[in-house]
């Protein structure tokens, strides 16, 4: 007769707990944490393993892609992560806000230790300390340009380029030094990109020009294409070129190049005129994101030939600006009311949004945002705003059921 054999969960080997646990729920987990040392290990060693490996993973908080973490103050541990993420969702935050003295529409981007911001004649990179910014000091200053409501730049490889009224410049942030300033005579520039040794300059008056960059002097002009609408924004990746218009006198929207062969290779549009495309950032080779007029946030697949997804503004308004993390979060910026919206790329609806207390009284839109896991920047016409999602107590200021309630009569 063969003898009663029992174990102990804690002395099965850590493979097979992990196993185990990966079935329980976050709950579960925190409570387990408390039984025994062992599991208490375990769990926060491998707590990326069980939580955030799962379909079910966070908001904003992932840092899953490179692009995220290379503008992220430090990479997260994990239960940062998830009470981040749950500030996110429940819209708890401070609010640091600057006055800009001029209305302007402005540009930013955001690096893991500077917040550059290009707005009039001047492109400025400030220290980032927190949520905080020292606009008396900055580490970087270019000016110069001509005096202009917008200043497009990008920065890529250490080099960033700008486009203003009917110039182009590069400028080199190691040699603090500019390596080309180019006129273009001919085109009201509306927009600039830069992708390794690939740049793209758009214009209001329907051009669109490509250059091959070699970092030392004047680009190389490789072709030039004129659409049938003004040009409001472009977009590089490694092999395509993405062109956005206004679309008022053609319903196509975007256009996409082939940057080897100079040919168009796919017209899109969302089947309705007037539906200007403001936005365009590349996900994959095969996939982009855009936002304009019609009030979408669309992703577009090459591979199809039309959008996939799409995320309508609740309240209808035009998409000014927008950012993603590469994984399931995108941010929007609106047309008025000073308004970001957060979205989960996994689900219809909105996640929450969140009003700038800067535009409370006088309304404005969100020329431009950035985020990563602890902060949303956003530009206005007269303030910067800076949202911190890290703190410990924040107010919850939550938007996400607006439209679920009913009004009885």
């Amino acid at each position: 007769m063969c003898g009663s054999y029992s174990t102990n969960l804690g002395d099965l080997a850590s493979e097979v707990l992990l196993a185990i646990f990966k079935y329980l729920y976050k709950s579960d987990l925190l409570n387990l944490r408390l039984t025994c040392w062992r599991f208490n290990s375990i769990i926060n060693l491998y707590w990326d393993k069980l939580l955030f490996q799962r379909r079910e993973s966070f908001h904003v908080t992932n840092q899953r892609s490179e692009d995220i973490r290379n503008r992220s103050e430090k990479i997260l541990h994990a239960f940062d992560k998830h009470r981040i993420s749950i500030n996110w969702k429940n819209g708890a935050y401070e609010e640091n806000n600057y006055f800009l003295f001029k209305k302007y529409i402005s540009c930013l981007y955001l690096e893991k230790d500077l917040l550059w911001l290009g707005r009039g004649c001047d492109i400025k990179a400030y220290e980032r300390q927190g949520c905080n910014i020292d606009f008396h000091r900055p580490r970087h200053k270019l000016n110069g340009f001509k005096p202009s409501h917008i200043c497009k730049f990008v920065i890529n490889n250490d080099h960033i380029l700008t486009g203003n009224e009917h110039d182009i410049r590069l400028y080199s942030i190691e040699n603090e030094k500019y390596i080309f300033d180019m006129n273009l005579h001919d085109l009201d520039i509306s927009s600039v990109d830069m992708k390794s040794e690939l740049i793209a300059v758009g214009s209001r008056n329907n051009i669109v020009y490509l250059y091959r960059n070699n970092y030392k002097s004047n680009p190389i002009f490789c072709c030039k294409e004129v659409l049938d609408d003004r040009i409001w924004s472009v977009a590089l990746n490694s092999t395509k070129l993405a062109v956005g218009t206004a679309a008022n006198d053609s319903l196509t929207s975007i256009v996409v190049f082939d940057v080897n062969t100079h040919t168009s290779i796919l017209k899109l549009d969302t089947g309705q005129y007037g539906a200007g495309i403001l936005n365009l950032k590349w996900d994959t080779p095969q996939l982009f994101w855009s936002g304009g007029y019609d009030s979408f946030l669309r992703r577009w697949d090459l591979r199809v030939g039309q959008f996939v997804q799409s995320f309508e503004d609740p309240f209808l308004s035009v998409v000014y600006s927008f950012d993603c993390d590469f994984d399931n979060t995108c941010i929007t910026g609106c047309e008025s009311n000073g308004r970001a919206v957060l979205w989960d790329t996994r689900k219809n609806k909105y996640i929450q949004m969140y009003y700038l207390k800067s535009c409370h009284r006088s309304s404005s839109p969100i020329y431009s945002l950035a985020f990563d896991p602890k902060h949303l920047f956003a530009v206005t016409e007269l303030h910067m705003n800076i949202l911190d999602f890290s703190v410990l107590q924040g107010i919850s200021q939550d938007y996400s059921d607006i439209f679920n309630f009913r009004i009885v009569i």
